[in-house]
């Protein structure tokens, strides 16, 4: 059952954007091949390095239209000080979430609706105050429910990881920062599938997406996630 509505005024249009679509720039047998090796490999980590923090915190930002800097992120790691800005709280509350990702994926728990919910209040600050409706709700159930039903075959994965991320941005959730959510939920999907969190380019990815599009680039950033998990890239 797809965990997200389809019969809003536009939704042919909905349906066409979301509707599994061949892709025939994907060799799946060759990516396949490739990045199942790299994620046997991956299996042996215990805890993502803090790179992948910085680096997907700072691009997830940057795709909302909000700069921010390395030596920012950097900060937001650092001890809590009692002046700390907004700013550098939502940045601070979105290392904490997607390091709390990490022990989910490592203690084999589940999310809840209540947790994403947090998360929300966590990286809004206080700017959004308007709350999920009751259909929200049971959308951002069904969304956990996809989560915790994951693919463990690359291709089926991936074009899961990718119709999720398109519908949730097509049509938002969130009343407020919904593109950081978004990513999100997509890591904890793709970490229940058995692939590694993705840093997006904001250069590449600030556009308009589809199924078409986003699948093809997931692929590109697993396997440089992995890439650079296998080159002993640390902190």
């Amino acid at each position: 059952m797809t965990p997200f509505p389809l019969d809003r005024p536009d939704g042919a249009a909905a349906n066409d954007r979301l509707r599994p679509r061949p892709t025939p720039d994907v060799d799946w047998q060759r990516w396949t091949r490739q990045l199942d090796r790299k994620r046997r490999a991956m299996r042996a980590a215990l805890r993502w390095p803090g790179w992948v923090y910085r680096d997907a915190t700072r691009a997830t930002f940057r795709l909302e239209g909000i700069d921010v800097g390395e030596t920012e992120v950097g900060r937001a790691l650092e001890a809590p000080r009692p002046m700390r800005s907004r700013h550098a709280g939502r940045l601070r509350n979105h290392l904490a979430i997607l390091r709390s990702l990490d022990r989910v994926r490592r203690q084999r728990r589940t999310l809840s609706a209540d947790e994403v919910v947090r998360w929300y209040t966590a990286v809004s600050s206080g700017l959004s105050t308007a709350n999920l409706s009751p259909a929200g709700r049971e959308r951002l159930a069904a969304v956990i429910r996809q989560i915790h039903s994951p693919q463990r075959r690359l291709q089926p994965a991936v074009t899961e990881a990718a119709k999720l991320y398109v519908g949730l941005l097509d049509d938002p959730m969130f009343p407020g920062f919904n593109g950081i959510l978004s990513r999100l939920l997509l890591h904890a999907y793709l970490l229940n599938c058995g692939l590694p969190p993705v840093v997006f380019d904001p250069a590449l990815d600030g556009g308009d997406v589809t199924t078409i599009t986003v699948t093809p680039r997931l692929l590109e950033m697993i396997d440089a996630t992995l890439d650079r998990l296998a080159a002993g890239e640390g902190n």
